[in-house]
């Protein structure tokens, strides 16, 4: 996990430092898949906000807090993200295709007995016999023929001169 911690008037002291590093450690212990973390700490006259960026895999969750302290402010800012965190893993959990229980499933809706037997894949042969079975006759596609008609001009005949 990459850790960027920001000061925006504000001098990041060891102390602060140390207090952030051990707070985004609660988040990264709950999800280990967090590929970077941008921390901003600002001060606006009697207001102390902490934002953070989390960065994980298709997504960027974002919490901001402001309070008094800036502790405070750090440590609702760790409870909101660690919220987070949480609710997004849960979802990546739900959508994860695991077969074990897919098959547990499947077996208990299914009634009891053998197993069907499983199909090996066609050989060559049938599967070209098939081929030949479906495909119509060669005659058969090509559409009637028209009878021919004769497009030269009669010839003239003299008493119609």
């Amino acid at each position: 996990m990459n850790l960027n911690l920001t000061g925006v008037h504000l001098d990041v002291t060891p102390a602060i430092r140390a207090y952030v590093v051990a707070k985004m450690d609660r988040v990264n212990r709950h999800f280990d898949h967090v590929i970077d973390v941008n921390v901003v700490l600002s001060v606006e006259k009697l207001r102390q906000k902490c934002e953070a960026n989390v960065h994980v895999r298709g997504k960027e969750i974002h919490a901001e807090s402001i309070d008094a302290d800036m502790y405070a402010a750090i440590d609702s800012l760790a409870d909101k993200l660690d919220r987070q965190v949480l609710k997004y893993k849960e979802k990546a959990m739900a959508h994860r295709t695991d077969r074990e229980t897919i098959e547990r499933t499947l077996a208990a809706t299914q009634p009891a007995g053998p197993p069907p037997p499983a199909k090996s894949p066609p050989a060559a042969s049938d599967v070209a016999s098939r081929r030949q079975r479906r495909r119509p006759p060669s005659t058969a596609t090509s559409p009637p023929a028209a009878p021919k008609r004769d497009l030269s001009v009669p010839p003239r005949s003299e008493a119609a001169q």
